[in-house]
């Protein structure tokens, strides 16, 4: 069994559980039911390498997170159900473009220095969304334009950084 498909389950388990816990806290025992029953498909379409399943996934999954979000259920728990999502639909997608390739021994490297940067992104921004609830600034439009501007510069160093190294 491929390493990232082992990933991607343990995404799914943790994007999951986090959003029953936030549907849970707050009493929505439907919410409950409709997340369990979205993460075993999703587990099960991942098992059986189903594409279309996981686009449907992540879907209602954004969904149901959104829904959750407008609500006012815990904004942390949600924030890690989509991000964890997110790695989960990019991990699948990574093992069906490297389906391939599946007898290559070199392989190997290659999935463990894709968990690496996928983890390193998931978590960072898994932070930044949390540091996010706990920090709360009034900002007039002129520093928000500027920080934005700043924050645009650091995504394009950081991407051309990457594409670099790559």
């Amino acid at each position: 069994m491929r390493l990232t498909k082992q990933a991607a389950w343990g995404c799914i388990a943790i994007a999951f559980a986090a959003m029953i816990t936030a549907f849970s806290l707050d009493g929505f025992i439907v919410g409950i039911w409709i997340a369990a029953v979205l993460g075993l498909l999703w587990g099960l379409g991942i098992y059986h390498s189903w594409s279309w399943l996981t686009t449907l996934e992540i879907s209602i999954s954004f969904g149901l997170i959104l829904f959750g979000a407008a609500v006012g259920f815990s904004t942390p728990l949600l924030y890690t159900s989509l991000v964890f999502c997110l790695a989960a639909w990019e991990l699948d997608h990574y093992n069906q473009r490297m389906s391939a390739f599946a007898g290559d021994d070199s392989m190997v490297m290659l999935e463990r220095k894709h968990l690496a940067r996928l983890t390193l992104v998931s978590l960072t921004s898994l932070g930044i969304a949390w540091a996010s609830t706990a920090i709360k600034l009034r900002l007039s439009f002129d520093w928000s334009l500027a920080l934005g501007l700043i924050a645009l510069v650091g995504l394009s160093q950081a991407i051309r950084v990457l594409r670099r190294a790559a």
